[in-house]
């Protein structure tokens, strides 16, 4: 397909880019809709992974076509470091995720009601996955979903977005704005006492831009967005964002109050995962000031 350069100055395209980056993304799924392929492609694994073939589609034609940059610079490429920082994003991502039910069950505000198989009883008007009850099954199954979810918002928000903010003002204020952007849309969810939860995803959004400055690669933020929605869910057995996703490994009632424990929105939506977060987010800062100094 050819597109004719157009003759903007190269920061008003950058800017021009940006605004044309999410209708371009709707333009993608209007097409995939008119072609019948959600029809074609039902179940949860295969509706995930359309959506994230749409976004890896449509952030491909913007980067060629209108930004006219290497297919590589969006951070995707694949080599000899990628399975290290996918792994090594999923172990700290789970460990982040880990501290918080531990700080949760220590201080009598999560109960363990088993293990294996089954899934904690969700609250009334949680949202629950349709999903295979088997245990291992239905692990793999929310495994392909997270890990089309976490490549899916992060070509979005530490792709797409933070990189052409990066090329207009400096990595700094395109950290804060494309987390910003990251926290807004999941504002959308809707849903009671969301502040601390806009929050907590702003505090996620910081950590995982980090991780993408600190290696120009979006595979270390991508094992870190999987590694805590993966953990928080199918193994610890907490909502994820306010949804359930069984089986879980180790089903969990949290009982504390909303503000400690998030209520229905799951830890994202408290204030343990507040501090856990904000502690990550300032190690990360840390480390990626000494990476700079060295």
């Amino acid at each position: 397909m050819f597109v004719p350069k157009i003759g903007l100055p190269a920061k008003a395209k950058i800017a021009v880019g940006l605004i044309l980056y999410i209708p371009v993304q709707m333009l993608v799924t209007a097409l995939f809709s008119a072609l019948g392929l959600p029809s074609l492609l039902r179940g949860p694994i295969w509706s995930e992974v359309l959506n994230t073939f749409e976004v890896v589609l449509g952030t491909l034609a913007m980067v060629a076509l209108w930004d006219r940059r290497p297919l590589g610079g969006l951070g995707l490429a694949v080599d000899t470091k990628s399975p290290r920082r996918l792994v090594t994003g999923m172990l700290v991502g789970g460990a982040l995720a880990l501290v918080v039910w531990l700080v949760f069950v220590a201080g009598g505000w999560a109960k363990v009601i088993g293990l294996g198989g089954g899934g904690a009883s969700p609250s009334p008007g949680d949202r629950v996955s349709a999903i295979p009850q088997a245990l291992l099954p239905g692990l793999v199954v929310n495994l392909i979903i997270f890990l089309c979810g976490a490549i899916t918002e992060e070509i979005i928000a530490r792709g797409y977005i933070l990189q052409g903010l990066k090329r207009l003002w400096g990595p700094y204020p395109a950290l804060a704005l494309s987390s910003a952007a990251f926290a807004l849309f999941h504002a959308g969810y809707g849903g009671d006492h969301q502040v601390l939860f806009v929050v907590n995803v702003l505090l996620a959004g910081l950590l995982f831009g980090y991780a993408y400055l600190a290696t120009a690669s979006l595979w270390l933020p991508i094992g870190l967005h999987l590694g805590w929605n993966f953990t928080v869910g199918p193994l610890l057995g907490m909502a994820v964002s306010g949804s359930h996703h069984p089986p879980e490994l180790i089903p969990t009632v949290v009982t504390g109050p909303w503000f400690v424990a998030g209520g229905h929105w799951g830890p994202e939506g408290g204030v343990v995962a507040t501090v856990v977060l904000a502690a990550a987010v300032a190690v990360a800062a840390a480390l990626l000031v000494k990476r700079q100094r060295c």
